[in-house]
């Protein structure tokens, strides 16, 4: 089978998942914002490459160019049936039973799992003692209806469970929809072998698929199809009544819209949520989507861009994501095969990495970045958090279990929140937030001149979400948070939203204390230095003293230009930088940017910082101004 591809290979760098432009942003009338340069730094890795392999008869070719900035949740993985490296059809136990270039996978409501062992043309089945047995099909392509190994399939790719435990395939090579009772008797619900690949919508053996490669179910027993050379999302009722949900056949693309106006490029998993909305993995462009039960089709994280990075939304980049699952929380999870990684996206968007190291193949047990796999294509969960990944490559199923909040990760953190390329005073502020080693946290939020408190609990993967009520009228805030290790740099990350925009968090854990010295401990005068805009905006920021302890306390003090008072305290991370955030004139401005120490030939510091005043406030640029400077500060300079 032949799927069209793009082989484009690009570069876009990223700080922290987030990318920063420099320059001058365009303003929508009554709009504030400044565009800002953001200097904190991370690891990157660029590597161009391209990879043949074949398993079980299935012919992959990746290509692309892999780049990282990696933030991982604690999860365990482990090998819970097959042997890597060894391929067969045998049934046992754990390490005993062997697969043949296996692809989807799903759970039960008792915990089972199956397995479409597609080289095999098999459907497998474990338990959760890791017992292998085959559920139906005997190998050898064909299309039979029947019970157990009387059955036969076709190169089956996705499967699906619904509330009865009956399990839906994707017969990939037959292009038909079967069902499998908990009994082992194989039916045909829709489409028929007889056909030839189509797109026509009918009840039952009247409808036609092109290769469909995933299947999911919803609360009513609904089957939702991938229906992959089709470049459509299909809907199956219990009866087999066959219609187009989402997309247009024949229409290649990633275009955002209502039903038919929307458009995927290789759509290849799906998964439901509690609430019904779909999830689509799109191998033609990186891209994960999201599908209402209205069919609004939108795009939740991803873009084409061929690499590895996590991060809000768009900014994260997949390399042909292959299967998806849910939980009960709606977090989605993702089978990054070219990237080798296993991935998580929560509700607001936030992509993280949940095990496996972006363009380093393998097959080892492990946390994080320890593990590694093949070539994953199918991924599913369970009730008690679990995540399953085929690792098709490796023809091993593993499975993953979440960690405890790692206790290293209990302090106070610090940061800023603004949109992407840009700064806007309403959009952007300042959080702190203290937790414990029982997971409780608590925490303040600055924005447009408000002071709010938010509290919440980390769940098991390092995550949490946490609502503001604003009491001045203004929309409720939802922060999503994610603790992370970067390098041994602590950190957090996350969304700030009112459901309209939604400006990414970045904040690090407070370091130094009375037993680990900050060795920028000492007094600095600073100086604010920014481009003349006329007579609208001051030229220039004038100066102050910041003052670091030895413990790493922050203590900022001076006046701006227009004679605006500044002062701040916050805490240093171990990165050498902290968050500058300053409430101005009366809450309808701020003062925002990232200070960073360089310590060669001395320590010195250094930020490019965003002023900006919204509205009539003293006797200064009453019309308000937007403006970016730059900051400057040593022991011995002076303004």
């Amino acid at each position: 089978m032949h799927f069209p591809r793009h082989a484009i290979l690009c570069f876009q760098f990223h700080n922290h998942g987030l990318p920063w432009v420099k320059g001058a942003s365009a303003l929508k009338k009554g709009e504030t914002k400044t565009t800002l340069v953001k200097t904190r730094t991370t690891n990157l890795i660029t590597t161009p490459f391209i990879r043949a392999s074949n398993a079980g008869g299935l012919a992959l070719l990746f290509a692309g160019l892999l780049q990282a900035a990696t933030i991982y949740t604690p999860y365990t993985f482990t090998t819970f049936a097959g042997t890597a490296g060894v391929l067969g059809t045998n049934d046992g136990t754990g390490s005993m039973a062997q697969f043949y270039g296996p692809q989807g996978i799903t759970t039960d409501s008792g915990g089972n799992v199956y397995v479409a062992d597609s080289g095999h043309s098999t459907i497998r089945k474990i338990t959760p003692a890791g017992v292998v047995t085959t559920l139906a099909g005997a190998g050898g392509s064909g299309s039979a209806d029947g019970t157990g190994s009387s059955a036969r399939f076709s190169f089956p790719t996705g499967v699906a469970a619904d509330s009865s435990n009956n399990v839906y395939v994707a017969d990939s090579g037959n292009n038909i929809i079967r069902k499998i009772t908990p009994e082992g008797v194989v039916t045909t619900l829709a489409g028929s072998a007889l056909n030839p690949p189509g797109s026509t919508d009918g009840t039952g053996s009247a409808a036609q698929f092109s290769e469909p490669f995933g299947v999911a179910t919803d609360s009513s027993n609904n089957v939702y199809v991938a229906d992959t050379s089709n470049n459509t999302i299909r809907k199956i009722t219990p009866d087999g009544v066959v219609t187009t949900f989402a997309g247009s056949p024949g229409a290649y693309g990633s275009v955002n819209g209502t039903g038919s106006a929307a458009r995927f490029a290789i759509p290849f998993g799906i998964a439901t949520d509690s609430s019904n909305n779909l999830y689509v993995a799109c191998k033609g462009d990186d891209e994960i989507r999201k599908i209402t039960p209205a069919r609004v089709v939108t795009t939740l994280a991803g873009h084409f861009a061929n690499g590895s990075s996590d991060g809000p939304g768009s900014t994260a980049i997949f390399q042909q994501p292959s299967g998806l699952a849910t939980d009960s929380s709606g977090n989605v999870y993702v089978a990054d095969t070219v990237n080798d990684t296993v991935r998580k996206i929560t509700p607001a968007g936030l992509v993280t990495t949940l095990a496996g190291l972006a363009g380093t193949h393998g097959s080892a047990d492990g946390t994080g970045s320890a593990a590694r796999f093949f070539a994953p294509f199918g991924i599913a969960t369970d009730a008690s958090g679990n995540v399953y990944v085929v690792d098709t490559q490796n023809n091993t199923i593993r499975k993953g279990v979440p960690g405890p909040v790692p206790s290293f990760l209990a302090a106070t953190y610090r940061g800023l929140f603004y949109e992407n390329d840009e700064v806007r005073h309403a959009h952007s502020g300042y959080f702190s937030f203290k937790v414990g080693t029982t997971s409780v946290f608590n925490g303040t939020i600055l924005i447009e001149g408000g002071s709010y408190t938010f509290t919440g609990t980390f769940d098991a993967n390092s995550a949490a979400t946490s609502m503001v009520a604003r009491t001045d009228g203004k929309t409720t805030l939802t922060i999503s948070l994610q603790l992370t290790n970067s390098g041994g740099n602590y950190q957090v990350t996350g969304t700030v939203t009112d459901g309209i925009w939604t400006s990414p968090l970045l904040g690090d854990r407070a370091y130094y204390t009375a037993t680990t010295l900050a060795p920028q401990a000492g007094k600095y005068t600073i100086e604010f230095l920014g481009n003349s805009n006329g007579d609208t905006s001051p030229s220039y920021g004038s100066a102050g003293v910041v003052t670091i302890s030895a413990s790493g306390a922050v203590a900022l003090s001076g006046t701006m230009s227009d004679t605006a008072a500044i002062a701040e305290t916050t805490a240093l991370a171990k990165s050498g930088q902290w968050p500058l955030y300053v409430k101005l004139y009366g809450g309808v401005g701020s003062l925002l940017g990232w200070v960073t120490f360089d310590s060669q030939p001395a320590y010195k510091l250094t930020a490019n910082v965003s002023w900006i005043k919204t509205g009539a406030y003293g006797p200064y640029y009453t019309q308000g101004f937007t403006n970016a400077l730059s900051l400057y500060g040593g022991s011995g300079r002076h303004p």
